[in-house]
């Protein structure tokens, strides 16, 4: 039965795998065509090959999930007239990163040995590189004292004697020079350069060329564009006045702030241009200084939106249907302000869930109402002032399912404070003060009565540093973000506690098209008055400490975390005291057996400390549709700042993601690796099994935007 079973499973495999190449196309080879397998790039040893693959117009073909080719994806046809181009661009190339003697030695097509199938061999003589004798400014006399050094130091970030010359680094330093002057109000600044190149020994001397031009201020500042908006809080965001000095960083600061607002579609800013070493055509303002006219065009967006739809979830431990209704203005009342409303009605279909499909015998009302304000240029005209709360109430589920008690809470949340972008709109910084009440009840069953009503207030700092290329889908930067809490304490409240979590994302490009993201969180609580139901023996008492916990805890597993595990399944479990309400701790201990060792009993319990760490491989499919493997493991332990990095809790899967405006729809399959959950041996820390899929230790996501 076993051995039926398991290729049973391998014929699902295949077949849902060949579902998928014909769900997405198959190609055959056009009549009288070659069709390029592979290119190999060879007697290169200075410059990558994908670096001078990704200069030339021929192509591979490529290959569906990295197996099959003509599936999904057109082949890549061999032209011989393209090749005799891209030769010629290899060589052009070569010679920008300082080659000037490169060329290509031999370039050869040869059959595969599958009909109509090739591939290219180009070899390359790279030569020796231009080495830099000197990189020097001239001009910088024109350029005031106080200013010279900042240009000096956008000399020294470029080329130096001793480095090969690249013709990107020279003009990126002429961009830097360039930017630099315009950033310190020389607005009409140019820079220009000269390489002079000795071919003899392989020498380059470079001289960049500052026309600096005269200092200005700002003598006005017109918007254009922004129709029926309110004009003076878009001048207050935008906070570049007539009188200020010219900066061109200070205008795309201006810029960032206003399409922050959610307003504008589109904002260009210019100023008239003029040849620096005109003095008789600068414009003046009526003090006689130099000052330019600087022109925001706006473009507006729609000002208010409608959302509608429907979702629904299905893991390991719940299945659910809800509604999505919700309505934005984006100047509401006037002012910019930003105000949402979003409504969330759904059912949950108990007990139904994976691994157990059977039709549902109750039926649990959810909902949730979430409202958010925002009023730009609070306070001063940078900040931006918050108010949202939402209103919900939903059933705890968790790996533990009773049929005698199920238990719901109602929850009222609020919040209110300020943020504010730093930086260049790299740095964001925001404070908070947070209310939250939950109030138990029961769907079914009878309340435990050390079940009530839990407060918790806290102050939350929050930051992130972003030099991501893209929020939605980066290719390549860091994202670092922190978290800091305090609650209780004067602030009132069930719990007092101080909890901190810092974040480090990065992303690299392997190549053009695929991405490489890592990422890792470590989290801290220290509570005041609360965890002792994290003790190994269950006490009296434990049913309100578990309530606490189960809001203020960490916990992992899950879409955005350890994709191999449900939700919060990773880390201490335990009894879960209010499966069996009004009893004493003698009695549960009972019901539960010696030890709490069945699973029937035990629920997440949460930790003090946390630890996830991810490794993620992003590359495209078809058109929107993009595929990624990935790597998780993570850790949740009962103890403060105690890491047990033993536990690895590792799991390995792909997913596959749907590109949309808002953001890539997601699902994940994750696969926890045999022998690696623990380092040496298998978990015997009181883990509840999290369950199996198609008798696979397996779980599977759905979810919007990528999971990190």
């Amino acid at each position: 039965m076993r051995r039926s079973l398991t290729a049973d499973k391998r014929w699902l495999a295949w077949l849902w795998l060949w579902g998928m190449a014909l769900l997405t196309g198959c190609y055959s080879l056009a009549p009288g065509r070659q069709a390029v397998d592979r290119i190999d790039i060879q007697e290169n040893t200075q410059l990558r090959d994908d670096e001078i693959k990704g200069k030339i117009a021929t192509g591979s073909s490529p290959r569906f999930l990295g197996i099959w080719d003509g599936v999904a994806f057109e082949y890549a046809y061999f032209d011989r007239f393209v090749l005799q181009q891209d030769l010629a661009r290899i060589e052009r190339y070569y010679r920008s990163k300082g080659y000037y003697h490169s060329r290509v030695r031999a370039a050869r097509v040869i059959p595969t040995g599958k009909q109509g199938h090739v591939r290219v061999e180009i070899a390359v003589h790279e030569g020796p590189p231009t080495i830099v004798r000197s990189a020097l400014p001239s001009g910088l006399n024109t350029v005031p004292f106080e200013h010279q050094a900042a240009i000096l130091n956008a000399v020294e970030k470029g080329l130096k004697p001793g480095d090969r010359f690249d013709e990107t680094i020279y003009e990126q330093t002429k961009d830097r020079i360039r930017a630099e002057l315009k950033n310190r109000g020389f607005a009409w600044a140019e820079v220009e350069g000269r390489v002079q190149v000795n071919l003899l020994d392989l020498s380059a001397t470079i001289q960049y060329e500052i026309k600096a031009g005269p200092l200005f201020l700002v003598r006005s500042v017109t918007f254009l564009g922004i129709q029926d908006l309110p004009r003076e809080p878009i001048r207050r965001v935008f906070n570049v006045n007539p009188g200020d000095s010219f900066s061109a960083k200070d205008l795309e600061t201006g810029k960032n702030a206003l399409l922050d607002l959610g307003v504008l579609a589109d904002v260009q800013v210019s100023w008239p241009s003029g040849d620096p070493q005109a003095p008789t055509n600068i414009p003046r303002n009526k003090a006689g200084q130099p000052a330019v006219d600087v022109v925001v065009r706006c473009t507006p967006a729609p000002l208010r939106t409608i959302k509608l739809g429907v979702g629904t979830e299905l893991d390991t431990i719940r299945a659910d249907v809800h509604g999505v209704a919700g309505w934005e203005s984006r100047n509401f009342l006037g002012g910019l302000r930003r105000f949402t409303v979003t409504a969330m009605p759904g059912i949950v279909f108990f007990p139904t869930k994976v691994g157990q499909f059977e039709s549902p015998d109750r039926l649990l009302p959810e909902g949730k109402l979430l409202a958010s304000l925002r009023q730009p240029g609070f306070l001063e005209p940078r900040s931006t002032g918050v108010l949202r709360g939402n209103a919900s109430i939903f059933p705890v589920l968790l790996q533990s399912y009773s049929d005698d008690v199920i238990l719901g809470y109602r929850e009222l949340k609020g919040a209110v404070g300020i943020e504010r972008m730093f930086w260049n709109h790299h740095l964001h910084v925001g404070t908070f003060f947070h209310g939250q009440a939950y109030y138990p009840f029961t769907y079914v069953g009878i309340l435990d009565d050390s079940l009530r009503r839990v407060l918790v207030r806290y102050v939350e700092l929050s930051s992130y540093l972003d030099f991501r290329d893209d929020s939605l889908r980066p290719h390549r930067g860091a994202f670092l973000s922190n978290s800091l809490q305090l609650a209780g304490g004067i602030l009132g409240g069930s719990v007092s506690d101080v909890k901190v979590q810092p974040e480090v994302r990065l992303y690299a490009p392997i190549s053009s098209t695929v991405t490489f993201a890592v990422r890792s969180t470590v989290g801290f609580l220290f509570p005041r008055d609360y965890g002792q139901a994290l003790k190994d023996q269950f006490d009296e008492g434990d049913t309100r400490d578990q309530q606490l916990l189960y809001f203020r805890a960490f916990y992992s597993g899950g879409p955005s975390s350890n994709r191999g595990y449900p939700y919060r399944a990773v880390g201490p479990h335990g009894p879960g005291a209010f499966l069996a309400p009004n009893v004493s701790a003698r009695e549960f201990r009972d019901r539960c057996g010696a030890g709490y060792s069945e699973d029937a009993c035990r629920i997440p319990l949460g930790g003090l400390t946390l630890w996830e760490a991810s490794a993620e491989v992003r590359y495209p499919i078809l058109g929107p549709l993009t595929g990624a493997v990935f790597a998780d493991a993570s850790d949740v332990t009962r103890d403060k700042t105690t890491f047990h990095f033993e536990y690895l809790h590792l799991s390995t899967g792909m997913g596959f993601r749907y590109d949309t405006p808002v953001g890539p729809i997601r699902l994940d399959v994750g696969y926890r690796v045999p022998g690696m959950q623990k380092i040496g041996g298998d978990l015997d820390r009181e883990e509840r099994d999290p369950g199996q899929i198609f008798g696979q230790p397996i779980a599977f996501s759905l979810a919007v935007g990528q999971a990190f």
